[in-house]
């Protein structure tokens, strides 16, 4: 696990005036595990007349102290702010980076100005993410500083400075001074804090039993616009519209979901009076489907080990474990054997760290991971150095399936892109791009894919799923592995 240090200088300016409420001091609680430190155990929140939730640059920034590792503030002339935060990043081999941002805060105009792309993940689409990675360091410093700015006003977001304090819309705040794996989510009585890294059940257990703090639907639909237009990296394909009520937007989000047709965006919780029970698009729900009949029906499960004679076939269903000792066995028993078939068929994804865990241990030199930036569909390659655990040599053979999803796709990809084995089976369903967690004000949690995608050698991304080198027609039969056996003494 890496960290990435990230160095922000934001300069804001303007004097406008606006009439805030206070609207409750929540109490802080954390479900973001160890990893984040907080600074205050309560907040105090506000809101405008519309009812958008409001929180001072100052609270947010004392709240987030532990983790950033020095800041000063001057609201009297140019009120400027500067902080050093701490994120936590790894995927493929990534480094820690110290990166300098600068944005400028305009009250006046209701305009941010960010004076350094450095702070979004692809210049081509202005801002991308809130993680900046290894690969787009050097791109990053070729392009000089780039001026963009964000007119707030286009979202029905206001900048308020009272008394010499500076006020955002708390989406906002979190967006720009949390990072990508921390998500401040207020409710009534409580804000929330979750990380990528914390206890994800139980965040979602007490998000789903909390009233959301924000009655105006709007503020989500608008920051989503705000987020799709600045930081996912893909197209934002929602309704443009106006909400009231609680059903209204749950009809929002349903064709929000379906509009985006991704394979990841998805409703993932939802709020106790919301009719919004789970919200997926339809290759997500094929996926659902499929599993629900030919994976449970195998049995396939991650500790499947099976051998015809010289051949080893080994069932890895998921990429979500932690727990390597599996893995671990079978470099022991490799040597036995002159091919290795990784049975990926029901293999749904999980962490990329699982993906890097099982190449470590199966592949004995260097990769190539190929990505795409969805939007420009510029090509971003690096090298990924495993630890090359395999001392021995053997033939690799990966089969997929229509229910080899996410993180099975990537290996999957990873593998043939790297002519380290034969991918055999059937097409697999993609969902190869990065994903991300958000949760909105109106108590929603959302999962949503980002603008990288893994990709071909030829810069073809893989969402749609890895074209197999061998076709295989029974892929869910009961004499597939003898099929396989004999199509590799054969060959």
């Amino acid at each position: 696990m890496k960290k990435i240090l990230i160095l922000f200088l934001l300069i804001l300016s303007g004097c406008q005036s606006n009439k805030l409420d206070e609207l409750s001091e929540v109490e802080v609680v954390s479900l973001a595990g160890k990893s984040v430190v907080l600074g205050l155990e309560s907040i105090q929140l506000y809101s405008n007349d519309e009812g958008s939730v409001y929180v001072s640059v100052t609270d947010f920034l004392e709240l987030n102290k532990a983790n950033i590792k020095s800041y000063k503030a001057d609201f009297v002339s140019g009120a400027m702010v500067s902080f050093r935060e701490q994120f936590i990043y790894h995927e493929f081999g990534n480094y820690d980076q110290y990166v300098t941002h600068q944005l400028d805060f305009d009250a006046h105009s209701n305009i941010i100005k960010l004076s350094s792309v450095k702070f979004v993940k692809h210049v081509d689409k202005y801002s991308q993410s809130r993680r900046t990675e290894l690969d787009m360091i050097s791109y990053y410093e070729t392009q000089g500083n780039q001026q963009i700015e964000i007119d707030l006003s286009y979202y029905d977001m206001d900048i308020h400075v009272i008394d010499g304090e500076y006020y955002l819309p708390f989406s906002v705040a979190n967006l720009l001074f949390s990072g990508r794996f921390i998500e401040f989510v207020p409710t009534v009585d409580k804000l929330l804090v979750f990380s990528t890294y914390g206890d994800f059940d139980l965040f979602t257990k007490e998000l789903e039993n909390s009233i959301p703090i924000s009655q105006n639907y709007n503020d989500s639909i608008n920051y989503l616009r705000l987020y799709f237009d600045y930081f996912a990296g893909v197209d934002f394909k929602g309704k443009e519209s106006t909400v009231n009520t609680a059903k209204g937007f749950d009809a929002w989000l349903y064709s929000f979901v379906e509009d985006m047709d991704d394979p990841h965006t998805g409703v993932l919780v939802a709020p106790s009076f919301s009719d919004v029970t789970s919200a997926l698009g339809e290759r997500q729900q094929q996926l659902n489907e499929l599993t629900s009949v030919v994976c449970q029906s195998n049995g396939s499960d991650l500790g499947n080990v099976e051998a015809i004679d010289d051949t080893l076939f080994v069932t890895l269903s998921t990429f979500a474990f932690t727990d390597t000792s599996f893995l671990d066995s079978i470099i022991k028993m490799i040597p036995d054997y002159e091919n290795v078939v990784l049975d990926l068929r029901c293999n749904t994804g999980g962490r990329v760290w699982s993906v890097e865990a099982t190449l470590d241990r199966l592949i004995s030199e260097d990769v190539k991971i190929y990505k795409q930036n969805i939007s420009s569909e510029r090509p971003i390659v690096s090298e990924y150095e495993t630890s090359g655990e395999v001392e021995s040599e053997y033939e690799l053979y990966v089969l997929t399936s229509p229910t080899t999803y996410s993180g099975g796709s990537i290996f999957a990809s990873i593998i043939k892109n790297n002519d380290l084995g034969t991918v055999l089976g059937q097409d697999s369903l993609g969902g190869a791009c990065s994903i991300e967690y958000m949760a909105l004000s109106s108590g929603h949690l959302l999962k949503l894919s980002s603008g990288d995608c893994y990709s071909d050698p030829d810069n073809l991304n893989i969402d749609n799923g890895v074209v197999v080198d061998v076709w295989l027609d029974d892929i869910f039969g009961k004499e597939l592995y003898e099929d396989v056996y004999d199509y590799i003494k054969g060959n």
